[in-house]
């Protein structure tokens, strides 16, 4: 079970949602359904938060110096009494157990099972998350607005914390030089978008945004 304390905090830290809300790409509410699917199935509420936090809550209850950063996972050897991992910084570690949770580009993954790089699947995605005063959205929301070949996600995070994530299906892609031009292509492809959709995006320091392909 997961420790009440841990739920409380999470629950402080995020925004705990009672529906879902889908809109079109001019903003405007075309239908909305409860979200009591979580709340039946595990008797818990579904929780958006920003992963950032959730992780401070998590390190919180371990002790420090258990956490070691600033290490990038190369590969690993392995042998019937444990495992040495290996890290970039040409330091190693032995453990009788390694979890690889590093990511798309996931060296343990790699090591174990030689697939070779991950494969692009026709979308590109630009996200942020910003501290604002929205009016999409009403607390405890969830949103998606749908258009052609393109959505996005709108997620209240609690603490007036508010993601964004623009995807649009493209045959092919490339990365922008930096992240102004990124912000400048986000707001070319929606600017056929309603202005509180354009307005999110253009509230959006570049240096905040995330651009990746799928």
């Amino acid at each position: 079970a997961i420790e009440p304390l841990i739920i409380s905090l999470i629950k402080n830290s995020g925004c705990e949602v009672s529906q879902s809300v889908l809109k079109n790409n001019q903003g405007v509410t075309i239908r909305t359904n409860k979200s009591t699917r979580y709340k039946d199935k595990y008797e818990l509420p579904l929780i958006t938060v920003w992963w950032w936090h959730l992780q401070q809550i998590l390190a919180s209850k371990v002790p420090e110096n258990n956490i070691h950063l600033n290490h990038r996972c190369i590969g690993f050897t392995q042998d019937d009494n444990g495992v040495d991992i290996y890290f970039d910084d040409d330091k190693k570690v032995r453990a009788d157990l390694l979890i690889g949770a590093d990511g798309i580009n996931s060296a343990v993954r790699e090591t174990l099972f030689k697939e070779g790089k991950p494969r692009y699947l026709g979308s590109m995605s630009w996200r942020a998350v910003i501290k604002c005063d929205q009016q999409l959205l009403n607390p405890g929301e969830l949103g998606f607005v749908k258009s052609d070949r393109e959505f996005m996600y709108l997620l209240n995070l609690g603490n007036g914390h508010f993601s964004w994530l623009y995807r649009q299906l493209l045959p092919d892609f490339s990365l922008s030089p930096n992240l102004d031009v990124a912000k400048s292509e986000v707001l070319s492809k929606i600017a056929h978008w309603g202005k509180p959709l354009q307005q999110l995006v253009e509230m959006t320091p570049s240096e905040r945004i995330l651009e990746a392909p799928i």
